[in-house]
């Protein structure tokens, strides 16, 4: 069991360590056009993915994708405009979060 939250706790540092790169470079210049995708979409499809394939992939590499998925998510929620919320993309930002969401409960339910 060890191994499984090891793996979940590698996932999660990996994205500190890429996410923390990602604010060094120009990454405004690399959003280009894919400013409404934020942090915790990529969060929700990670932590769905996972959840869906764990009976069909390697525990640890559903665990590392779930804890990946939530330093996504924990990351948005520690930046200045979190859950892009004050920004003019905030509404089609939140229905894409909803929609990844619904999709992934629906699938997961339908799958499991």
């Amino acid at each position: 069991m060890i191994e499984v939250f090891t793996a979940a706790i590698l996932g999660f540092l990996g994205i500190t360590i890429i996410d923390r790169i990602w604010f060094k470079i120009d990454y405004k210049k690399a959003e280009k056009g894919l400013e409404i995708f934020e942090h915790y979409h990529y969060g929700i499809i990670l932590m769905g993915v996972s959840l869906i394939t764990i009976i069909h992939i390697p525990l640890l590499v559903s665990y590392a994708m779930l804890g990946a998925g939530a330093a996504f998510i924990y990351h948005e929620s520690k930046q200045k405009n979190f859950f892009a919320y004050t920004s003019n993309h905030f509404c089609l930002s939140a229905i894409i979060g909803v929609i990844l969401t619904v999709l992934f409960t629906v699938l997961y339910f339908l799958i499991l």
